[in-house]
């Protein structure tokens, strides 16, 4: 008896790892890009055969790195930056290179923008150490950054936050590196990216080295400064010479009768609402302007007014809070003085010094900013009623976080 044997024939296969599939008996892959930029996917496969890839669908915005192989192995998928707001879509077939059996097919899904000009953050807090902060920038062309210091004149003949940028087809990277605040002032940087009219920023705040010597009043649970707002990030005296310095909304510049000539005649109104920046609130660390509600219920707790000398003060103002009634400098209690400063404008310096203007952090008038507003003859009222025109400046009482 004769016996022979024949050997068996393995069947062919070829698989593709690491990409998603509708259900595992589909021979169907899809690779989707993340978003619009240039990127690039290595494929692997396990096959025991000679493979081939062909293009179902052609595109110019996508290439392979080979175009057949044998047994394992990989190719990579090159995707070109797509410089539209439209998705974009591509098709491969991997077949065996004999007789074209065995087909698989990736879809590839590449995102279009969103937006012309985009940036990875909004804003940046640190301490005062040294530091580096990272901003990436994604644009349809190339771009160029610039860097405004807050508060301007203090800080720009210092510059503390160079910028270096690397880019390649509108794609990169802005690296901030801030040198070390010596100071116990809050400073900030406004990185301004710019491509044609288009324009994004991004915001740097760095604190100072932080001293709290003002412990305020607490007053119905809000705990009040007893001085208004100085130069920025710090407190004034109380002094007849030093009661504070004169602000505009959402403007970090410290106004005086010599920078007055300075004030912004037309600020641009950003709509009802809107509240000051953290980056231009010149609130000492760890305090903040009030809400217009803040002032109308300090003002509902208390309210005298008194010329300058009585009980110690040094000018004409109002004590406010709970004991605004019997308060004295030696002997204030929970209540507040607030100093009758006037507002400040452009054209006519120091304005209306019998009245005071105490700014709020809110916007609900097209004409100005709210703020408690009292006088000697009429008082106070609802900061939440009342506001100070946009081309003037007042003064800031912060309350503490």
């Amino acid at each position: 008896m004769l016996w022979t044997a024949c050997e068996k024939q393995e069947s062919k296969y070829i698989n593709i790892e690491g990409l998603e599939k509708t259900d595992n008996l589909s021979r169907l892959y899809y690779f989707r890009t993340e978003n619009h930029k240039k990127t690039s996917k290595t494929i692997q496969i396990k096959s025991n055969t000679e493979w081939k890839i062909t293009f179902e669908k052609e595109a110019d915005w996508c290439s392979i790195s080979t175009e057949n192989g044998a047994n394992d192995g990989s190719f990579v998928i090159n995707i070109d930056k797509n410089k539209t707001k439209e998705y974009r879509h591509a098709m491969l077939q991997i077949c065996q290179a004999d007789d074209g059996s065995q087909n698989s097919y990736i879809d590839i899904f590449q995102s279009g923008y969103d937006e012309e000009l985009w940036i990875s953050t909004i804003s940046f807090v640190t301490n005062t150490p040294a530091t580096e902060c990272e901003i990436e920038v994604s644009a349809v062309s190339d771009w160029s950054a610039s860097v405004r210091y807050v508060p301007e004149a203090d800080w720009a003949a210092y510059p503390w936050c160079t910028l270096e940028t690397t880019q390649e087809d509108g794609d990169g990277v802005i690296t901030a590196k801030l040198k070390e605040n010596p100071t116990e002032l809050r400073r900030g940087a406004i990185i301004t990216i710019s491509m044609g009219n288009i324009e994004k920023t991004d915001t740097i705040i760095q604190h100072g080295k932080y001293t709290d010597d003002e412990e305020g009043v607490n007053i119905n649970g809000v705990t009040w400064a007893t001085r208004n707002v100085g130069a920025f990030s710090t407190f004034a005296s109380m002094n007849f010479g030093d009661r504070g310095r004169y602000y505009q909304y959402n403007i970090a510049t410290a106004y005086t009768e010599q920078n007055s000539s300075e004030i912004n005649l037309e600020p641009a109104f950003p709509g009802y609402g809107f509240s000051w920046t953290r980056v231009n609130d010149p609130s000492p660390e760890g305090w903040r302007i009030p809400t217009a509600k803040e002032w109308s219920d300090l003002y509902a707790s208390g309210y005298r007014w008194v010329d300058a000398g009585e009980g110690g003060v040094p000018c004409d103002g109002a004590w406010l809070g709970t004991n605004a009634k019997n308060a004295s400098m030696s002997d204030p209690g929970a209540a507040i003085f607030l100093p009758v400063l006037g507002a400040m404008t452009q054209d006519r310096g120091l304005i209306e010094t019998q009245r005071g203007y105490y700014l709020s952090n809110e916007i609900k008038h097209s004409s100005g900013t709210q703020a408690f507003l009292f006088t000697k003859a009429n008082g106070g009222g609802s900061a939440e009623n009342a506001f100070i025109l946009w081309e003037a400046a007042g003064n800031i009482r912060c309350v503490k976080k």
